[in-house]
């Protein structure tokens, strides 16, 4: 399961999901700091804009060492699967935050986030260790790069995204 081919090579479905979550959760974390610097400066004034980000940058960190150590204990995939999971839940909280105008939810929600953003950093290494000692550095280049996409991909989407949120009568910034 996801173990190399004679070739080298690993089954795609693994790797597949792995260039695709990160992908997915570099462009969440950028949105979702941006438009959390937003509503934070909006709610609490210019000098406390930064604050949605830092939640952010201290969950990778935090998520970094509790995914590690449940690697350990648990294996790889378990602890990405998780910290996605919780990644997800945090998308969910940031959005009510930022719909509600509730800054310690949006807060709550980027700590969360950021443990996402952590399974997605991880995730290199678990490309690494679908592939033979010749191909993972190709295999970890395919998850920085889908990291890249979607960190520029992510805020792209930010117009189209506030006015689909507009026209549900959201705030716009829940959009993303």
């Amino acid at each position: 399961r996801g173990q190399p081919t004679a070739a080298g090579q690993p089954t795609r479905r693994p790797m597949t999901a792995i260039v695709v979550a990160a992908a997915l959760m570099n462009a969440a974390m950028a949105v979702a700091s941006g438009v959390g610097t937003i509503v934070a400066a909006d709610r609490l004034g210019l000098a406390w804009g930064g604050v949605a980000a830092t939640a952010g940058i201290t969950g990778t960190g935090i998520g970094a060492l509790a995914l590690t150590r449940l690697t350990v204990r648990r294996g790889r995939g378990r602890a990405l699967a998780l910290g996605y999971l919780v990644g997800a839940v945090g998308a969910v909280v940031a959005t009510g935050g930022a719909v509600t105008d509730d800054v310690a939810a949006l807060l709550v929600g980027m700590l969360l986030l950021g443990a996402g953003n952590a399974a997605a950093q991880l995730s290199r290494y678990a490309a690494a260790e679908l592939h033979t000692e010749d191909r993972r550095g190709r295999a970890i280049g395919a998850v920085v790069w889908a990291g890249a996409v979607g960190a520029v991909g992510g805020p792209l989407l930010l117009g189209v995204t506030g006015a689909l949120a507009g026209r549900l009568g959201w705030v716009p910034a829940a959009g993303p």
